[in-house]
Order: structure tokens, then C-alpha cells, then sequence
């Protein structure tokens, strides 16, 4: 009897270890992905990380690397027009990534469709829209961002307007859970 209570004890202070080595690992950095298999499960183990850039000197990168702002720069004119920035992202950690963005508009300007302004997402073949997967080192970049404006009026002059895009970067999984035939179900209808 005291036999079984001492490895009892002994198996609950092992696992309480590992747990709590476990615990400390991923909170500096070293990561661990879990994907069900067929033959049993995959670890994954590496960093994750993304930062973003601009050859655009009115495009902010946040202390992050995660965000860029871009102004509407001074318009001079009342003419339709646009103003056009570029943004890159890069995978510089050790495991593929999916990048997927995120857009949000400030300033005192009025947006359309009620208003005059509107933001861009990209050119017709490359937008932000549609996420991204990286391998590790990998580069993507980004053209036609900024600002759009049809014809201005008086209403218009001294307005403000930002655009920012942030782009949230997460491990990559190797199978597509939806279409594995071999996944338990996870009571999800």
C-alpha cells in the first residue's frame, strides 16, 4: 500500500514538472504546434515572428512591426485623385505562416460611400484581403494601398484622414483539418 501511494506521488510531481517546464519553454519564445494524424500526433517547435516595412516615408511601422499607418497627404487640388503607399511583410521566424489583415480608418474626413474618401487594399491581383501562407525568410509585398478621393468641395478642405493595416501572423498548420477525412469529429455541426 505504501508502495503505490509513494509512486503515486512520485507520478503527480513528475507531471507537475513537466507541466511547469513546459509552461516556462513556451513563454520564452519556444513554441509547440499540435496537428492530429493518422499515425499519431506531429509536434511542431520553432518561433514565430513577422515584421512589416515600407519604402513609403509617410508609412509608420509600429515599435511591433505588426501595424502601419498611412496619412492622406495634403491635397491641393478639389480634382478625383489618389495618393499610393506599399507595405512588406516577412516571415523571419522559423516556421511557415499565415498572414491575415485587418484595416482601420480615422480622421475627420467623411469615408464613402458618404463622403469622398476611401481607403485601398491592393491592386486587383494582390490585395490584403486574400491571407497569405510564408515560409520561413519568405517575403510579400503590397502595392496600391493608401487613399482614393472623387471630387472634393469646400466641406472637404482641412480634412484629416489615417488608414491603418495590421497584419496578424500565425503558425502555419500542415493539413487542412476541414478536409481530413480522418479527424475526429469535434462536435461542431
Amino acid at each position: 500500500m505504501k508502495r503505490a501511494h509513494r509512486r503515486h506521488h512520485r507520478r503527480g510531481a513528475i507531471e507537475l514538472a513537466v507541466g511547469a517546464l513546459s509552461l516556462g519553454l513556451i513563454g520564452t519564445g519556444v513554441q509547440a504546434a499540435f496537428a492530429e494524424g493518422r499515425g499519431g500526433d506531429k509536434i511542431q517547435s520553432g518561433t514565430l515572428a513577422c515584421r512589416l516595412s515600407s519604402t513609403d516615408p509617410r508609412a509608420v511601422i509600429s515599435s511591433a512591426g505588426h501595424t502601419v499607418t498611412v496619412k492622406m497627404p495634403a491635397i491641393v487640388t478639389s480634382m478625383a485623385g489618389s495618393d499610393l503607399s506599399n507595405v512588406s511583410v516577412v516571415n523571419s521566424g522559423s516556421v511557415p505562416m499565415i498572414v491575415q489583415w485587418t484595416e482601420q480608418t480615422s480622421g475627420t474626413i467623411m469615408w464613402q460611400p458618404h463622403g469622398s474618401m476611401r481607403y485601398l487594399i491592393g491592386t486587383a491581383n494582390n490585395r490584403l484581403s486574400a491571407d497569405i501562407t510564408l515560409a520561413p525568410g519568405a517575403r510579400h509585398s503590397y502595392d496600391g494601398l493608401g487613399f482614393q478621393w472623387a471630387s472634393l468641395t469646400n466641406a472637404d478642405l482641412g480634412k484629416t484622414a489615417t488608414v491603418t493595416y495590421s497584419a496578424q501572423c500565425s503558425p502555419a498548420g500542415h493539413e487542412d483539418e476541414r478536409s481530413d477525412p480522418h479527424r475526429r469529429d469535434s462536435g461542431r455541426r
